[in-house]
């Protein structure tokens, strides 16, 4: 490591011998970007498991978790967390009108679809709607004595699981009302573009599955994004 020339009193002080004086101070403080660039932007230390004895604001790689491995951070409250990054969230455009599902087989739920170019991170698959969002989603009754219904993502070719809900009645005409965000499906395909969609159906012939799609805050969007893995 290079030493700070030591300036004598009564001697001449040479540009050079100041400008190491301010470049020192610089890299210990960190008051501009010069100590990122010769310290090589921040490190922090790459270890295969949590280190002990924390202390509040620690932080660390562990490269043994994931793909990409995990950034770890100590908390004020004693606990560790893994640091995701959002890489990319897109959103479809949302329901301008009521689509209803009567067939019972799964079956594309109209316009909410959309393309993802992926950098193989992970995906959280999901449905929303501005506030509130409580009413969006209903099962209607009709003439069977249920309202049990099941929506499925689907990745590229790879359905992700269907998800159900419902409940079982004795009088006609009620309904099952479940918030769109309560389905969410995650996934990790390899980096690439795929077309993700929705599939719906009733489990009983005779209900009918309502996407809401009124006008205003009720319209459903499909929604993904995808993290860090």
């Amino acid at each position: 490591m290079a030493t700070i020339p030591t300036l004598t009193a009564h001697s001449p002080a040479r540009a050079a011998d100041v400008q190491a004086v301010i470049d020192a101070l610089t890299n210990q403080f960190g008051l501009t970007d010069t100590v990122q660039t010769n310290m090589g932007r921040l490190a922090v230390p790459s270890v295969s498991a949590d280190p002990s004895s924390l202390v509040v604001g620690s932080m660390w790689f562990r490269n043994d978790l994931g793909d990409n491995g995990r950034l770890r951070i100590h908390d004020a409250d004693s606990q560790t967390h893994s640091l995701l990054g959002l890489r990319q969230r897109v959103e479809s455009a949302a329901l301008a009108a009521i689509v209803t599902i009567t067939s019972t087989s799964l079956a594309d739920v109209t316009n909410l679809t959309l393309s993802i170019t992926t950098t193989g991170g992970r995906l959280k698959i999901t449905m929303g709607t501005s506030y509130p969002d409580y009413d969006a989603l209903y099962c209607s009754e009709g003439t069977a004595l249920s309202t049990l219904f099941g929506i499925a993502a689907i990745v590229g070719a790879t359905q992700l699981g269907e998800l159900g809900a419902g409940n079982e009645v004795e009088v006609n005409n009620q309904n099952c009302v479940v918030p769109p965000s309560a389905f969410v499906w995650n996934s990790k395909p390899a980096a690439g573009t795929y077309t993700v969609k929705l599939q719906a159906r009733v489990i009983t012939s005779g209900a009918s599955l309502n996407f809401n799609g009124a006008a205003g805050p009720l319209g459903i969007s499909l929604i993904v994004e995808e993290f860090d893995d």
